[in-house]
C-alpha cells in the first residue's frame, strides 16, 4: 500500500463551506521474486508521486476545537524518481544488478472524504480523514497499487 504525507490549507468560504489545495508526497514500492532454488531475479520497484488535490468541503463544528467535515477532491498525481532494481541470483550469489528508470506517467485521481479536525489554534488544526478514492486508468505500462487497485479506502 502507498505511503503518502501531506499538507492541505483551506479557505472557510463561509460558516460550513471551504476549499482547499494541498501538496502530498506518496511513494509505492513492490518487491518480486522469480525463478527456482537455483537461479532467479529479484526486483524492487519504487513508484514515488508528487500529489497536488484540491477539494470542497462541506465543514461543521461540534466543539469548542472539534469539527467534522465532508470533503470532495480531485487530485494530479505528478510522478518523480521512479526505479526498477534487478538482480539475478544463482545458488545465493547476486550477479549483474541493474537499475532502470521508469516513467509511470500522470495520473488523475478523484474521493470523497469524512474528517475530524482538531483545531490547534484559530488557523490551525490537525485532521484524520478516511476516504474513498478512484484512480483513472494511465497510458503508462508501470504497475503500482493505485493501477492494480484503482478504486481503494
Amino acid at each position: 500500500m502507498p505511503l503518502t504525507i501531506g499538507l492541505m490549507l483551506n479557505r472557510k468560504l463561509d460558516r460550513h463551506w471551504q476549499v482547499g489545495i494541498g501538496l502530498r508526497y506518496q511513494r509505492m514500492t513492490s518487491d518480486m521474486l522469480s525463478g527456482n532454488t537455483y537461479v532467479s531475479l529479484s526486483q524492487h520497484q519504487k513508484v514515488q508521486y508528487l500529489v497536488i488535490p484540491v477539494s470542497v468541503s462541506w465543514y461543521y463544528p461540534i466543539g469548542c476545537r472539534f469539527s467534522t467535515y465532508l470533503s470532495a477532491s480531485t487530485a494530479v498525481n505528478l510522478p518523480l524518481r521512479s526505479t526498477l532494481e534487478s538482480v539475478y541470483l544463482m545458488n545465493g550469489q547476486s550477479f549483474d544488478p541493474t537499475t532502470e528508470h521508469l516513467d509511470p506517467g500522470v495520473q488523475w485521481s478523484t474521493g470523497l472524504g469524512l474528517g475530524l479536525q482538531y483545531d490547534l489554534t484559530p488557523n490551525l488544526g490537525f485532521f484524520v480523514e478516511p476516504s474513498l478514492q478512484y484512480y483513472f486508468k494511465q497510458s503508462s505500462d508501470v504497475k503500482t497499487w493505485n493501477t492494480e487497485h484503482p478504486l481503494s479506502f
